[in-house]
């Protein structure tokens, strides 16, 4: 470990309280400083990536663009959600049975990368109604990957990371992807002037598959102690046995209730890019703005 990483870790936290690592081991308060950095770069890369091949914005694009028909792109939002979300309540208990974690999230990321470059090629190769419901069989495979990284970084976050450097860990990664995303979306503006075709956002789907790649690679570096793999419960027990609490608690099940009906905006989201391309065209520059609105700060 640098003596740099060390001090830059320390500006950038305000490093004082030698105590801070009282909530992790001992063994892994040494590799604090490093991990921090191989956290931030991985997170980074993936939120890039992540930006560059979502549903909401890239992929609807794409699909239009290969005239997939408008039926398919109303599923990829929820497939893209769903599927990383509800395979977790599963598999959180068999991950809980790996005493390190890092090798689940390095699998889901590879795994990920392969499913948004099977999708970049099924865009350059493909269109109408195949190329469609082959995007939708690599949306499912990519968000299922995705819930295994999900799971596995939230206990590698704990094992590494002291909790109170937690929140700026995120909001570095925030603030440096958002640069990222911004530049990328003023290339693909920039590129407007070109007239790219498909091959040209097939290229950019590849560019993302990539920085899952990186990721895998920079998180594959974490030092990450054998951790505890007893005391996991199967997830979707539990989370049966608990919705006895949206009958007993008034409170929860209107907090339930206004979040779900909050989905209407994730969910319409595609739509205004379909509206876009309708009514002004499909030049690049239009996704550029909508890459750029992703990145902007909500």
């Amino acid at each position: 470990m640098s003596r740099f990483s060390e001090k830059l870790y320390d500006y950038l936290n305000n490093e004082e309280d030698a105590r801070i690592c009282k909530d992790i081991d001992e063994s892994a308060c040494q590799y604090t400083p490093i991990n921090y950095f191989y956290l931030l770069v991985s997170n980074t890369f993936t939120k890039l990536g992540d930006t560059l091949s979502n549903p909401k914005t890239v992929l609807t694009w794409v699909m239009n663009y290969v005239n997939a028909p408008v039926y398919l792109i109303s599923f990829i939002v929820p497939i893209r959600e769903s599927g990383s979300m509800l395979p977790q309540i599963i598999i959180a208990s068999y991950i809980r049975t790996k005493e390190k974690r890092k090798w689940v999230y390095v699998f889901g990321s590879v795994l990920q990368a392969l499913s948004i470059a099977a999708i970049g090629t099924v865009t350059l190769f493909t269109e109408g109604s195949l190329a469609g419901w082959l995007i939708i069989l690599f949306l499912i495979t990519f968000s299922l990957s995705r819930g295994l990284c999900s799971v596995a970084s939230k206990d590698v976050l704990g094992k590494t990371i002291p909790k109170t450097r937690r929140g700026k860990l995120k909001g570095y990664t925030v603030s440096v992807s958002g640069v990222l995303v911004l530049l990328a979306g003023l290339f693909m503006m920039y590129q407007s002037n070109n007239n790219p075709d498909v091959t040209f956002y097939s290229y950019t789907i590849y560019f993302a598959s990539a920085m899952w790649l990186i990721s895998a690679l920079i998180y594959a570096k974490i030092h990450e102690f054998p951790g505890e793999t007893s005391g996991g419960q199967n997830g979707w027990k539990e989370a049966m046995n608990r919705m006895s609490i949206l009958k007993t608690d008034p409170v929860f099940r209107r907090f339930i209730i206004a979040r779900s009906l909050l989905l209407c905006s994730a969910l319409t989201a595609p739509f205004y890019v379909l509206m876009a391309q309708q009514n002004m065209g499909k030049e690049a520059y239009l996704l550029g703005l909508f890459i750029i609105a992703n990145a902007l700060p909500r």
